[in-house]
């Protein structure tokens, strides 16, 4: 879950506004015995090319850039984490 995270924050910091839930993926074996999140793929800065973009995802029911402040506080709500 600590890279689930790292991930958000990281397209977050980035303003990556094509992060959709397509983005984030799941492997797996075969026999299901091996469960984990996929490497982060498809990360650009959106913003660059669409001034006023806004992030694909909602977070804490909003879709609007999050503070670094918010993004710790989303991070201790919801992955236990102490940051």
């Amino acid at each position: 879950m600590i890279q689930l995270y790292k991930m958000i924050v990281m397209n977050y910091i980035l303003k990556n506004g094509d992060a959709h839930l397509r983005n984030f993926g799941v492997l797996y074996e075969h026999d299901m015995t091996k469960i984990r999140l996929s490497p982060a793929y498809d990360v650009v800065t959106t913003v660059v090319y669409i001034y006023k973009d806004k992030p694909a995802l909602t977070l804490c029911g909003r879709k609007l850039w999050a503070s670094l402040h918010e993004l710790k506080k989303f991070g201790q709500k919801f992955f236990f984490l102490f940051v």
